[in-house]
């Protein structure tokens, strides 16, 4: 899936990979604009936590490679091969770096050139 995200294959992706049902939850326009949406955003993720694994479930924290932004992501699928996806969601998810450690107190230059990075970043969007 994370592969897919990144690599631009997406219809392919969608078609081979999504449960019959899921597919048909929403139009393929309608999934491949949040594919692209996605990858135009984020790039791709690194996986930095597993919440949750099992034969039909995985749950990742994963953080962006184009922003400093965690997603949590959730894949479900059937039970029995070829393991068809049958859910996928994607929410805002709070950095396991940071709340590892203690929160850093920033300086007025720090908080400014940390919003002009972003600011730039947007801009090249």
């Amino acid at each position: 899936f994370l592969d897919a995200l990144k690599s631009g294959e997406h219809g392919a992706y969608i078609k081979n990979n999504f449960s019959e049902q899921f597919l048909n939850d929403f139009s393929m326009e309608e999934h491949l604009s949040f594919f692209q949406q996605v990858s135009m955003m984020h790039g791709g993720f690194k996986v930095h936590t597993i919440e949750k694994s099992s034969e039909d479930e995985l749950i990742v924290i994963a953080k962006s490679q184009k922003r400093d932004a965690w997603r949590r992501i959730h894949l479900q699928t059937k039970p029995d091969p070829p393991h068809k996806l049958t859910l996928f969601g994607m929410d805002m998810a709070d950095s396991p770096i940071e709340s590892e450690a203690p929160p850093k107190k920033m300086t007025e230059r720090e908080i400014l050139d940390f919003v002009e990075r972003e600011l730039n970043t947007m801009s090249k969007e």
